[in-house]
């Protein structure tokens, strides 16, 4: 990548985030676990998070800021149940309209539970297992079964 190349993607990022930003800002704590992700690259987050922490829009947050930061990636978001994630991210319309319209490459996909971004990026919601995972374009992840603490 070239001088050039890079500075129109950092001017790029910065526009998308400022729009991503002016509808959702997170608290502290969801920050740090952001943070986690984003910046500090951790691949396991563990999280001990109650009522009310902003956990779903977190994931929101996380999965749109991912899709626009890393193009041409997939993304997984899992909950135990497939009913849970459609019940708690897809049918309160949470996820679909989380982020700029503009970012979309159609519309939702809500037989698959899938959101195409123009970017190449996907998100797709799963149950069985629990948490997200974020995987480069053309790697497909191999879910491992999730842990409890003990």
């Amino acid at each position: 990548m070239t001088q050039e190349q890079i500075s129109r993607f950092r001017q790029r990022l910065a526009i998308g985030l400022a729009d991503l930003h002016k509808r959702w800002a997170p608290h502290p704590a969801q920050a740090q676990i952001g943070h986690a992700l984003l910046v500090r690259g951790c691949t396991d987050i563990f999280a001990v998070c109650g009522r009310n922490f902003g956990k779903t829009e977190l994931v929101a947050y996380l999965l749109w800021r991912y899709a626009f930061t890393y193009p041409g990636s997939e993304n997984y978001y899992f909950s135990p149940f497939m009913k849970q994630s459609r019940e708690i991210l897809w049918e309160t319309n949470r996820l679909q309209s989380f982020g700029p319209k503009s970012w979309l490459n159609g519309n939702p996909n809500n037989t698959e539970m899938r959101i195409r971004f123009r970017n190449g990026f996907h998100a797709e919601h799963h149950g069985g297992l629990s948490g997200i995972i974020a995987a480069p374009a053309k790697q497909r992840p191999t879910p491992q079964p999730g842990r409890h603490p003990t």
